[in-house]
């Protein structure tokens, strides 16, 4: 029923669903209060809300446990959290990919509040069959988190971030007060018109153990993910959300690969001062080779960047 407020409502219950498909509400498709709700296998698609609690247009979440495994979020849109909204409540979600999803205004994918969640082995956009998430009207193009107390958590595990886009700041993931953590994740093609194309901490996060001031980005973590981002000849900075070659380099580790995000294809990269190489290190300047889908190591469509200038000492 397209025109109820609420699609589907569960309070103070344990339910749990495996190979459904719930598509086109006109509001919250499901709301759960103090209740566990387990999706296995699902899809929730082109759901869309102004409903309850202001957002998730997939999942409105109060109070609650939210477990997902292997559920597909694709094209929902609210006000706050395209696709969940939860407020103190916990979200555990693995090999679940969320796609297309968009907010009015802050999380285009998920917007949480005093809550603890964790996402792994997840897809965040990038496929080649789907858009990313958006934040048209504020912040974290996938994900806003916020606690209270300074002690929710944010984790991800193996995850991939691609072509996300907020209108304000962190174009993947924007965290305020809160425990993040993050291990062998991916990122590319995620952009804000404002502050940090990938992830903004605010209010002092605590990020994987270190303690981050207003704005800072762990960018030795995710330069370490081996993907440049831009071209610029800058020095290496920890906190400008810019992962330039110069970055890759200081960051990576021995026997680390450093490719180039699909966006620089066809430029150039001219040094204005020697590049330091001190590790064992493969460089490819082919612009898909960080993107092969069916993981065979074959890149096609050569696209390359030039590099100028370049000084390599041993």
């Amino acid at each position: 029923d397209s025109n109820a407020y609420v699609l589907m409502k569960i309070d103070s219950a344990s339910v749990s669903m495996v190979s459904m498909a719930i598509t086109n509400a006109a509001y919250n498709a499901i709301y759960i209060g103090n209740s566990s709700l387990t999706l296995t296998y699902c899809e929730l698609k082109n759901n869309g809300t102004s409903g309850e609690a202001g957002g998730g247009a997939a999942i409105c979440a109060l109070g609650s446990t939210i477990n997902l495994n292997g559920v597909l979020f694709d094209s929902n849109s609210s006000g706050d959290g395209g696709a969940i909204y939860a407020v103190s409540s916990t979200i555990s979600a693995i090999d679940s990919t969320f796609s297309g999803n968009s907010s009015d205004s802050s999380g285009g994918a998920v917007y949480t509040v005093n809550t603890n969640a964790s996402f792994t082995n997840c897809q965040f956009g990038g496929s080649s069959s789907f858009f990313g998430n958006t934040a048209t009207g504020g912040d974290g193009g996938v994900i806003y988190a916020f606690s209270e107390s300074g002690s929710h958590t944010l984790a991800f595990t193996g995850s991939s971030f691609g072509y996300n886009t907020a209108n304000l700041s962190g174009g993947a993931i924007y965290a305020s007060c809160m425990v993040v953590t993050a291990s062998g994740n991916k990122f590319f093609g995620n952009s804000s018109d404002t502050s940090s194309g990938i992830v903004y901490l605010a209010n002092n996060c605590i990020f994987n153990s270190i303690s981050m001031a207003n704005g800072e980005l762990a960018e030795q973590y995710w330069a370490n993910t081996g993907l440049v981002n831009s071209i610029s000849p800058d020095a290496s900075n920890s906190f400008d959300g810019i992962i330039t070659l110069r970055d890759a380099i200081a960051y990576a580790s021995s026997g680390s690969t450093i490719s180039f995000d699909r966006s620089l294809s066809g430029n150039i990269l001219t040094l204005n001062s020697q590049l330091s190489i001190t590790q064992s290190l493969a460089i490819n300047g082919d612009t898909d080779a960080a993107y092969d889908s069916d993981g065979d190591g074959d890149a096609t469509n050569d696209r390359e960047i030039t590099i100028s200038q370049m000084m390599v000492y041993d």
